[in-house]
């Protein structure tokens, strides 16, 4: 079992250094072998569309944000199709695009309803 596991090793080059604090990744959950970064960056306030109500957020200043906790070994994203009314998920989605690391990124989506538009209301008269 020794000689294998020396051989394996062998043919398996080492993982690389980490690239920050942030790439001491985990396991989302056990029966996935998804892993990520320990640290989820939430995407809430990428936009400009909630400004009156929590600020706002130029693209260009989500790219560097989104940058910055990449190169330190983030890979753990939350989004929303709600947040910002979709901007957040577009500047996102355009940044993995531009940095081709799509493949290297774990979002969280959730998808949120409004609230006025439930057909399931019955009323009765």
């Amino acid at each position: 079992m020794e000689n294998f596991q020396n051989a394996l090793m062998a043919a398996i080059p080492p993982a690389p250094a980490p690239k920050g604090p942030l790439n001491k990744y985990r396991l989302l959950s056990p029966s996935t072998s998804v892993r990520v970064s320990p640290l989820c960056l939430g995407g809430m306030n990428f936009g400009s569309n909630w400004k009156e109500m929590m600020g706002s957020m130029t693209q260009e200043q989500t790219q560097e944000l989104l940058d910055y906790f990449y190169d330190n070994g983030g890979n753990f994203i939350d989004t929303a199709n709600l947040y910002q009314n979709g901007q957040s998920e577009e500047w996102i989605g355009g940044w993995m695009k531009k940095r081709e690391n799509r493949d290297e990124i774990d979002e969280f989506f959730a998808i949120c309803f409004d609230d006025d538009e439930d057909e399931n209301t019955d009323e009765k008269s």
